[in-house]
Formats: structure tokens, C-alpha cells, sequence
């Protein structure tokens, strides 16, 4: 996509992929839980990412050409890291789950947040409402009261291991809502 050709305000994001096999192991357990759909809407798949930084539900597009020329940089001044993807949590906590995650451990993809919300804030968006948290959401609650029975199998996936991987590659994405969920469009991908 030329990002010369959007819209003048877009939904977007910088994030990274985990490895197909991590994907796999998260999907495993989210058809083991099997909670009723009106219960939670669990991630799909091919939407599963982590989220680095958000950009904003309507940011100004005419940011994105400076902001890809400073993601290239930053990508060319850091090096491919592994990424451990460990533990199931929850947002605020597992009693009262709203948004559903599994747990990152990674030094190194939290000094990249780093790097990619100071060239934002640079570039003129607003600083993050809120640190950075290592996460990788894979499902958000619907209705709180239809999810009873699986408080216990989110409970048990606590501290189960998904695995390692490695991260050599950063994207932008673009985000559209709709009825049936988000829709990541690539933009743009940087090559650690």
C-alpha cells in the first residue's frame, strides 16, 4: 500500500509477529478453554501481534511518511532479539478479566517500545496514556457473566510456556473496525 494514497486520518499501530508455532500453541489453548462466543471474542489467528505502539483511532496520515523514515532507523539500529511468550493474565486481573493475554519476557522489545514511542511523541502524536506492558492479547471479554467456567482454565494456563522465538522484523499496520472484528492492513515492514 502507498501510505501516500490514505486517507487523511487512519487507525494504526506498530507492532511484531510471533512465530507460527507460538500462534499454534496459543490457538491450542483457546479452543481447550472454549468459552461461548457472546462470552469472549478471541483473537484470530492471523490478527495475533504485539502491539508496540499504538498510533491513535485517528491520527493524522500526513505523520506516517516521516514516522516510516524513523521505523526504518530504529529497526536499522537494532538487532533481532528472542522473545519468550509465557503465562496467561488478564486486564484488570484473572478475577475480572476484560481484555485476555499471554505473558512476553523480552528486554530487548521493551527498550524497542521505547525507541518507537519517543519517534511518535517526536513526530507530534501524544505520549501513551499508560507504560508500555508486555502483552499479546488473544481475547477480549463480551459478557463478564458468562465466563464463570473458564476463570478456572485461564487460572491453570497461568504459567504454561508457549515457547521462544525469534523477532527480526517490525511492522505498521493499519486498523479498520467492523462488525466482525479488526482489520490489519500492512503497511509498511522494517527489517531488524
Amino acid at each position: 500500500m502507498n501510505i501516500d494514497a490514505l486517507p487523511p486520518r487512519v487507525r494504526a499501530f506498530v507492532a511484531v509477529r510471533v512465530a507460527a508455532e507460538i500462534e499454534a500453541a496459543l490457538e491450542d489453548l483457546v479452543r481447550s478453554i472454549g468459552a461461548a462466543r457472546d462470552a469472549i471474542r478471541w483473537t484470530l489467528r492471523n490478527n495475533l501481534h504485539v502491539t508496540l505502539r499504538f498510533l491513535g483511532a485517528a491520527m493524522e496520515s500526513r505523520i506516517l511518511p516521516g514516522l516510516t523514515r524513523d521505523l526504518a532507523q530504529i529497526a536499522q539500529d537494532t538487532p533481532a532479539f528472542v522473545l519468550r511468550v509465557r503465562g496467561i493474565g488478564a486486564f484488570p486481573d484473572l478475577h475480572r478479566p476484560r481484555v485476555i493475554w499471554a505473558g512476553l519476557e523480552s528486554d530487548e522489545m521493551a527498550a524497542l517500545a521505547q525507541k518507537i514511542e519517543a519517534a511518535a511523541v517526536a513526530r507530534g502524536l501524544p505520549p501513551s496514556d499508560h507504560p508500555w506492558t508486555p502483552h499479546l492479547t488473544i481475547g477480549r471479554v463480551r459478557n463478564p457473566r458468562r465466563i464463570r467456567d473458564v476463570l478456572a482454565k485461564l487460572a491453570e494456563a497461568k504459567e504454561r510456556d508457549f515457547g521462544t522465538c525469534r523477532i527480526g522484523e517490525i511492522f505498521l499496520y493499519r486498523s479498520t473496525l467492523t462488525p466482525e472484528g479488526s482489520r490489519y492492513e500492512k503497511l509498511a515492514s522494517f527489517t531488524l
